[in-house]
């Protein structure tokens, strides 16, 4: 009963920000985390992969996302502490409210 109907954008978003970080990290992995560039003067160096900047926004979105869904220790401790049990209101209480 924790995800409703008014959650599924965010989980759409936070499921393809995971597949794009998947697809990016195989890439990453074929073509190697340095890449040949050549510049405007024709030189070629070694750059690091553009896509590791992708990579890097991507989790940075599912671990913002992964909060609201309580799917890291942290979130999932706030989820999961005792609710407080409504207590009886004083006679006191009952007559002047909370004050």
């Amino acid at each position: 009963g924790l995800v409703t109907n008014v959650d599924v954008n965010a989980l759409a978003l936070y499921c393809d920000a995971y597949a794009n970080y998947v697809k990016c990290s195989q890439i990453i992995e074929e073509e190697g985390l340095m890449v040949e560039y050549t510049n405007k003067a024709a030189e070629t160096n070694k750059v690091p992969h553009p896509l590791l900047t992708k990579k890097k926004q991507l989790h940075e979105q599912m671990k913002s996302l992964a909060v609201e869904f309580g799917l890291t220790p942290s979130s999932r401790a706030k989820l999961a502490l005792p609710k407080e049990e409504p207590k009886q209101p004083t006679p006191f209480e009952q007559e002047f409210g909370e004050v």
